[in-house]
């Protein structure tokens, strides 16, 4: 049985209108934070004068306040803020710079994610979330060959290696070498869809360029069967529904594409909890196969108070993918979110 911890993973939490800072940890530690990061910059703090960088007591403090505000996903900003006094005081501990990766990668900070993820990579090697962020970035970036060496390695690392693949396929595609681009995709079609789904997007998006779109709709479906909020296939999918005519089929991609963009790509989303309901509102009931939204959307109505409509976004989980769920998990969920098992 799939667990329902894995179905339902947690995405961002929006903010509330206190900061998350002052309430969880108080002003003292709040100011004690910023003390520590604008004595790290540079400025004077004769007066008050930040704990020094080999106090490991106080780095501990720093980075302890850092990683639940990190956790909590409440507003990137302020655990930007906490993260960079930690990093001040400790400036190579891998979990501190992976985080600021996380965070600046959040903010559509390319470089500045680029080079913190890089300095993680500096402390652990063999960690392979680290090197598939440093590809992502360096690709945003438009440096396709510096990606290469990077993307190799992961060839070879089981759960990795269909992203690598669509790296590489789209780098050697960059590069005006697409038949070698189509044996990499080739490739990873064989893997777990919940491993190739880059691939196989990419791969149905080659398809429709060239006319074959029937056979780009059926790899844009199973691309979304192992991520069903996989934009990319999401918009493959709409374009080639259009391009057979079924104008109405098209428009129920657009529209989900939409709202995952708005969902995802707004970086305003997390202060605005009505217009991020409405979105999971929307998507939990045009759009079940993506199971984390109603999670999300429980979350949401009981940070609201509104305990009762929490509990029955989770029933009509259950209701549609119970199935997948064990009775263990089942009753946790209803636990969590109901007040008792039923």
């Amino acid at each position: 049985m799939a667990s329902a911890i894995a179905l339902l993973r947690l995405g961002t939490r929006p903010s509330t209108p206190t900061s998350p800072l002052r309430r969880r940890f108080g002003p003292a530690r709040l100011a004690l934070a910023g003390l520590v990061l604008l004595c790290g910059g540079g400025m004077a703090c004769s007066e008050s004068p930040a704990p020094a960088a080999d106090d490991e007591a106080a780095f501990e403090q720093a980075r302890d306040l850092a990683f639940r505000l990190h956790d909590a996903a409440d507003d990137p900003a302020e655990a930007l803020t906490a993260l960079l006094a930690a990093y001040e005081l400790r400036p190579d501990v891998y979990g501190v710079n992976h985080r600021l990766g996380l965070v600046y990668a959040d903010l559509k900070r390319n470089e500045k994610a680029l080079e913190h993820f890089q300095k993680a990579h500096a402390a652990k090697p063999d960690e392979v979330d680290d090197r598939l962020a440093i590809v992502r970035l360096l690709l945003a970036n438009g440096e396709h060959e510096a990606a290469l060496p990077w993307i190799t390695p992961l060839l070879d690392v089981p759960g990795a290696r269909g992203e690598a693949l669509f790296h590489q396929a789209r780098v050697l595609d960059l590069l005006d070498r697409r038949d070698e681009a189509l044996q990499c995709l080739v490739e990873a079609d064989g893997l777990p869809v919940e491993e190739a789904y880059h691939a196989l997007s990419l791969h149905g998006r080659y398809l429709a360029e060239a006319g074959d779109f029937a056979a780009a709709e059926a790899l844009f479906l199973r691309a979304l069967s192992g991520r069903p909020d996989y934009k990319e296939a999401l918009r493959g999918l709409a374009d080639t529904c259009r391009r057979q005519g079924r104008t109405e089929e098209a428009a129920h991609w657009d529209r989900l594409l939409a709202l995952f963009l708005d969902l995802t790509d707004n970086v305003f989303i997390r202060k605005q909890p009505a217009k991020r309901r409405e979105i999971l509102e929307h998507l939990t009931a045009e759009y079940p196969q993506w199971t984390p939204g109603f999670q999300q959307l429980a979350l949401l109505l009981r940070r609201e108070g509104q305990d009762a409509e929490a509990c029955h976004v989770i029933e009509r989980f259950l209701e549609v993918h119970g199935a997948k769920v064990s009775e263990q998990d089942a009753a946790a969920l209803r636990q969590k979110f109901c007040g008792a098992e039923r």
